[in-house]
């Protein structure tokens, strides 16, 4: 079973990274769909290796791989060497649910979600930044990096039911928790709509809404089932895996229309 995905480049061409239930992480060329080099056995020696997240960012103009397991931990990978850059991160009292990568002042960072908390890390040393923050009462099964009217954030979803925003600098509540879905949100996205930043989340009350800088919800769509995944695509559409298949949302400050519907 493949629990995440993640695109990126190596060597200038567009790959497709994968983490699966056996630890592999494996890289895809995006054009041929061929395996791009052999599986990395990232987490694949723990003894609760599923790999629950992938992302993919740059260090020192290099493409690196970053993991949260099963195994509590988060891992960093060079891409071309295919080797780890350092011992793994520890810090969570359970599995990592979501990894994500992102720069502040120019220096890049790595979010992670687990239980109960969201932590921060330097990308480049893998030392934490700051303690964890506290606030989710349960699991945080998604988080994004990105910016709202400039200043960068954080935004997670959690078992809770809730959205939450932080402050990427201070790493302090950006305000107080979006509430609305009735049950876990289970994926969330930071992206602009309209020349206006928009946050993006979908739960497992089979929902996807929409929430304006200010945390106010502009729209809510029903689409039948439970949310996995979502992401912002292009002019205001996004795509969203659910239990049932793929859809493609197209979004509008006033109203939310499906326009697609792919079936996997």
């Amino acid at each position: 079973m493949v629990w995440s995905v993640a695109v990126g480049t190596l060597a200038g061409q567009p790959v497709i990274v994968s983490g699966a239930w056996d630890g592999v992480v494996r890289v895809w060329d995006l054009v041929s769909g061929n395996l791009h080099c052999e599986p990395l056995c990232v987490h694949c020696r723990s003894a609760y290796p599923a790999v629950r997240s992938v992302a993919v960012a740059t260090l020192d103009g290099r493409p690196v791989i970053v993991s949260g397991g099963h195994d509590t931990t988060v891992r960093v990978w060079d891409l071309d060497a295919r080797v780890p850059l350092y011992e793994p991160l520890r810090g969570h009292e359970g599995p990592v649910f979501s990894v994500a990568v992102g720069t502040l002042d120019g220096r890049p960072l790595i979010v992670s979600g687990g239980p109960h908390t969201v932590q921060v890390w330097d990308l480049a040393s893998g030392a934490r930044v700051g303690e964890p923050l506290r606030g989710h009462e349960n699991p945080v099964w998604s988080v994004a990096v990105g910016a709202l009217q400039g200043r960068p954030l954080i935004v997670s979803g959690g078992d809770d039911g809730t959205v939450r925003v932080w402050d990427l600098a201070s790493r302090t509540p950006g305000g107080e928790p979006l509430r609305g879905h009735k049950g876990g949100v289970t994926s969330v996205a930071i992206g602009t709509l309209e020349g206006r930043p928009v946050i993006v989340s979908g739960g497992v009350d089979s929902t996807v809404r929409l929430w304006n800088a200010g945390g106010g919800m502009v729209s809510k769509v029903r689409i039948g089932s439970s949310v996995n995944a979502l992401a912002f695509a292009n002019a205001g559409k996004f795509a969203v895996a659910t239990t049932r298949g793929l859809l493609l949302l197209q979004f509008g400050m006033e109203a939310i229309t499906r326009s697609a519907e792919h079936k996997v």
